[in-house]
């Protein structure tokens, strides 16, 4: 979720009946942030105005530790963040540079950067804007989502899809759903035991048009 300029998001502790707990502040001047769960309790993803931090909770929503993933005042406001076994994978866009690049950063469960912010992707001309992380099924992969701006074709919009392990690093299959540029909506994504699904919306294929025609309208 983001919220406003210096929002500071508390985080609650519900028990097992959903009683609520103590409000407690585990982040500040908070420029946009994404929670997740891990293995000892729970994550917090921060972009701050001046780093892009992780933040780990315990059960209680108590503050265990904090990891300065990235000194940056250019990082977008589109953090996303997965849990792939013990570590957390981090993924958000910079714009340290004329074209925003996405960058992704890796954390262990003690709080050690294992992998440091490095460019995700090469080749792709164009600003670069994270979609999102899809989050792994059953030990499989994540999935790393984005969009190149603006759009090769006029009359699409094209949503990349590459697969990221553990070490932070996306695999050499790469996917792409299209959609009508018209359509602002952004597909729901689930990672599948074949790869990743997606609902979107799409224009109906008329009867009288060809094959040819209804393959283009998406291509998954």
């Amino acid at each position: 979720l983001a919220g406003p300029p210096h929002a500071c998001p508390p985080d609650v502790a519900l028990d097992a009946s959903g009683k609520r707990g103590e409000t407690r502040r585990v982040a500040m001047a908070a420029r946009a942030w994404q929670a997740l769960p891990t293995g000892a309790g729970a994550a917090l993803a921060v972009v701050g105005t001046d780093a892009v931090r992780l933040v780990r909770l315990d059960a209680s929503a108590r503050t265990v530790g904090e990891t300065v993933v990235a000194e940056s005042r250019t990082a977008e406001l589109d953090l996303d963040a997965v849990a792939l076994g013990d570590r957390v994978v981090l993924a958000w866009s910079d714009r340290r540079e004329l074209d925003a690049r996405i960058q992704l950063a890796v954390v262990d469960a003690a709080g050690k950067l294992v992998v440091a912010p490095r460019p995700a992707i090469e080749g792709d001309d164009g600003d670069q804007s994270l979609v999102r992380l899809v989050p792994p099924l059953e030990g499989g992969p994540a999935y790393l989502v984005w969009e190149v701006l603006p759009s090769p074709r006029e009359s699409e919009r094209a949503f990349r899809i590459a697969s990221v392990s553990s070490e932070g690093k996306l695999g050499t299959d790469r996917g792409e759903i299209r959609v009508s540029a018209n359509d602002e909506t952004v597909p729901e994504l689930a990672a599948t035991a074949r790869g990743v699904a997606a609902l979107t919306l799409a224009r109906a294929c008329r009867k009288w048009d060809s094959a040819d025609a209804c393959a283009g309208l998406i291509c998954a």
